[in-house]
């Protein structure tokens, strides 16, 4: 399960949190959207689920693990990302999420909207 408390996320020089005050919990087996217009923090709530931004309040707990202390191969064997745009070629959303499982290096920079 991948939980989100309270995460608030700014980016330097910006008068507003990209992310100000989300709380849910994207339980393991169900799919979870996240959904939104334009600059309303989903790419960045991604960036922070993979160490790419850092939160300056609230927590990101992976398997009851702060996300935080998790290194990167650790992220990448519990979280699949599966994104609105893709260049992974034709194939299907089962497969994309065996590629997010196995993820690495720059694969994980890539991420972008789930």
């Amino acid at each position: 399960m991948i939980s989100f408390h309270d995460l608030v996320v700014r980016y330097p020089r910006s008068p507003r949190a990209a992310v100000d005050g989300i709380s849910f919990d994207a339980k393991r087996g169900q799919v979870t959207a996240v959904v939104g217009p334009n600059g309303s923090g989903k790419s960045t709530l991604v960036r922070a689920v993979v160490g790419r931004v850092a939160p300056q309040a609230g927590e990101i707990r992976i398997d009851d693990a702060p996300a935080a202390a998790l290194d990167r191969r650790a992220i990448a064997r519990s979280v699949a990302v599966v994104a609105q745009h893709e260049d992974a070629g034709a194939i299907d959303v089962e497969q994309r999420g065996k590629l997010g499982q196995h993820a690495l290096g720059e694969a994980l920079h890539r991420l972008e909207v789930v």
